[in-house]
């Protein structure tokens, strides 16, 4: 069966809706919509449109490995589970997060009140980990669930504005955003791994030399480019030909990739919209907006005198041609940022203030 053209259908139809289905929700809230409700619509249309790329790098991926289709996929399925399963315990002792000190014990407190609002009755862990800079995440699956604090949050935030991104934190442990972001992302990181392996073994196999590490790994790619150079000599296929076929082979497999995960960004970044909300109703204010400044100036501030603080800017902009109202959603296009797992915060400030003044209305 010719896999070509479902593939790029589905890759097209990922792009169109990361780039596009944040910008449309946006309008769509600016003509007085309910932003919620919006939003939780968009999240789902997102997920319909990233499916089919997914399905199809998946079915490309299978048909590429040919014959061993069946044991990659029992791989691949393994490999989800463990990440899965080990991604909570993997990142809480990578960032060596400890329980709160006596001195922190209102977290536990904050967290507390926060899940009898929600009505979670779920564990929820809260740690703490040393780092300067200002931030908070939720990890988690279904035996293990936490909440990480910065201290370097700690130091910026007052307490309000820390409930507020507590609450914000809370609503990705409910919504099981980590389990979505695995399910979604998974295949599109394999193919994108698998391309950047055949452009490593194009540069390996040109030179002629044994670049890999004295691993494992490393001498079953080693075991790999042998192969590849006997099989060339076979076919009467020179060496510079061989690699940059590979070469080419590894592009448009981290081309694939890099399409359909925007589709999954995008996905991610409704996901961000629909935790702010939460955030909003839990706590009956817009703290979340405020924490979302202070951070930010925090970030900037920090990278002025350190290049390696990752900057919670925009690295670019979709920027469109006409800013015109008459474009309708055009305006907003300003907005999609393909490259990122979080909107900007001008849209996120955009989509609680709407949902304020319509809770203000209806209240």
């Amino acid at each position: 069966m010719n896999i070509w053209i479902p593939l790029y259908l589905g890759l097209v139809t990922s792009l169109v809706g990361g780039v596009l289905v944040g910008p449309v929700a946006y309008w769509v809230i600016s003509k007085g919509a309910n932003p919620l409700r919006t939003v939780k619509v968009a999240t789902i249309l997102l997920g319909l449109l990233l499916l089919p790329g997914i399905i199809g790098l998946a079915v490309f991926l299978l048909t590429l490995l040919g014959f061993m289709w069946v044991q990659i996929l029992l791989v691949l399925a393994a490999v989800f589970i463990f990440q899965y399963l080990f991604a909570p315990d993997f990142v809480l002792r990578g960032l060596r997060a400890r329980d709160p000190l006596p001195s922190e014990a209102w977290l536990l407190d904050t967290l507390s009140e926060l899940k009898a609002r929600m009505g979670y009755k779920k564990k929820v862990e809260l740690k703490v980990a040393e780092v300067e800079i200002p931030n908070a995440f939720a990890v988690g699956n279904i035996f293990r669930r936490a909440i990480v604090v910065h201290r370097g949050l700690l130091g910026v935030l007052d307490r309000g504005e820390v409930k507020a991104v507590l609450a914000h934190e809370l609503g990705h442990i409910v919504d099981r955003d980590s389990a979505y972001g695995i399910a979604t992302s998974f295949i599109p990181y394999a193919v994108f791994m698998l391309g950047m392996v055949a452009l490593a073994s194009a540069g390996a196999f040109a030179s002629g030399r044994a670049c890999f590490a004295n691993s494992s790994a490393g001498k079953f790619m080693q075991s790999f480019m042998d192969g590849m150079s006997t099989g060339a000599r076979a076919y009467d296929v020179s060496g510079s030909l061989a690699a940059g076929l590979l070469g080419f082979f590894g592009a448009v497999l981290v081309g694939f990739a890099g399409v359909a995960g925007i589709g999954v960004l995008g996905f991610s970044r409704m996901r961000e919209h629909l935790a702010d909300l939460y955030s909003v109703v839990v706590t009956g204010d817009s703290g979340v907006v405020d924490a979302l400044a202070k951070i930010e100036r925090a970030v900037s501030s920090l990278r002025e005198g350190n290049a390696g603080v990752p900057s919670l800017r925009n690295m670019f902009y979709i920027v469109p041609l006409l800013y015109s109202g008459m474009f309708g959603f055009a305006g907003f296009l300003r907005w999609s940022k393909p490259a990122f797992t979080h909107p900007p915060f001008e849209a996120r400030e955009f989509v609680v203030r709407a949902f304020q003044t319509v809770r203000g209305k209806t209240g």
